[in-house]
């Protein structure tokens, strides 16, 4: 956990001695060339990396403003930002490989592409990053200033980008905001509730007992042919699946992170687990629990980490982070049942 800096109106402030995430809400291009120039005159001065990741026609204005600058490198922000924990850990290495190469950090200015920022079925899980990004990439000489277009913004969105930047550049000059908050306080406000209404219900599919890697396959497959239509007897409930087309959920990506979470409650939760599978008009919920003591870190799967082993051999553990990329909320509960991962994932189109 980075160190804290000095309190503003209540609330503690991230410090910045080694990273920074600001945030500009701009209403013209003009507003969002000062500040965005600005941003990495600055990062120059200090020997950074430069990188953009905004639309292109976004980095033309901005690359135009800038003229004679060190080298910029463009990435393009569809290919950034596919999915937040994918972002979070190619930022993370790339700040890396820049002080690696002699650089002093990594000056970014991103923008999520139109499509997440107007999606209401995507812009949550964007905004959980943006407040993790407060706990995992302040802790390295990462420097960012996130444009947000105020105009085409979905309001909830621009509400959460208030929550999650310590600091708002307004006319040209950043300011510390008062509205920031915590990364935990943002995250338990916006992650699904323990347990979901849906869960109330008897589940459309249980399987329980799962001892090994191939009761874990038998369970995905159930899960698989449940998801594509296929399962004649679960037939009565036809009216709450959705219906066989990826457009709609990414099939064989939700199943790779339900195999990630019962191959982890199999490894670390006391050798059995138990499957349940819901469907409603609008998400898919899978949950699995075992035995095990489980977690208490909300940062858990965000990136991927390293750990040894007890033959002193170090791996990446890639399993939970994997398991966040396929579903728009993965979360932890303990109860008396035991220890349990649940994996949302909406019906609905991701990037229309």
């Amino acid at each position: 956990m980075h160190a804290e800096g000095p309190t503003v109106a209540g609330r503690r402030q991230p410090a910045r001695a080694t990273g920074a995430h600001d945030a500009v809400l701009y209403a013209d291009d003009g507003e969002f060339v000062v500040a965005a120039g600005r941003h990495l005159r600055e990062g120059a001065e200090r020997g950074e990396k430069l990188v953009l990741a905004c639309t292109g026609e976004r980095a033309d204005l901005l690359l135009d403003s800038v003229d004679g600058l060190p080298a910029v490198t463009r990435l393009g922000n569809d290919d950034t930002y596919l999915t937040p924990c994918g972002a979070m850990d190619s930022y993370l290495a790339a700040t890396r490989r820049a002080v690696a190469s002699g650089a002093t950090g990594l000056r970014v200015v991103g923008e999520l592409p139109p499509g997440t920022r107007h999606h209401p079925h995507t812009w949550p899980g964007w905004s959980r990053y943006e407040a993790v990004v407060n706990h995992v990439l302040t802790t390295v000489p990462f420097h960012a200033l996130c444009a947000y277009d105020s105009l085409q913004t979905d309001h909830g969105l621009l509400a959460a980008v208030r929550s999650t930047h310590a600091r708002m550049w307004r006319a040209g000059a950043p300011q510390d905001n008062p509205d920031y908050l915590d990364p935990e306080t943002c995250l338990a406000r916006w992650s699904d509730p323990p347990v979901l209404p849906v869960e109330e219900s008897p589940p459309l599919l249980e399987v329980t007992g799962i001892r090994d890697l191939a009761g874990a396959r038998r369970a995905r497959s159930r899960v698989g042919a449940l998801l594509n239509g296929h399962d004649t007897a679960l037939e009565p409930h036809a009216e709450h699946l959705p219906p066989a087309d990826p457009t709609l959920v990414e099939v064989a990506d939700y199943l790779v992170g339900i195999d990630e979470v019962v191959v982890n409650a199999l490894t670390h939760g006391a050798g059995t687990a138990t499957l349940r599978f819901w469907a409603d008009h609008d998400s898919v919920v899978t949950t699995v629990t075992d035995a095990g003591a489980g977690f208490d870190d909300p940062y858990r799967g965000w990136t991927t980490r390293s750990v040894t082993g007890p033959d002193g051999r170090t791996r990446r553990e890639l399993g939970l982070w994997l398991a966040r990329q396929t579903c728009d909320d993965l979360t932890f509960r303990r109860d008396d049942e035991g220890f349990t991962v649940r994996l949302r994932a909406d019906l609905d189109v991701r990037f229309p």
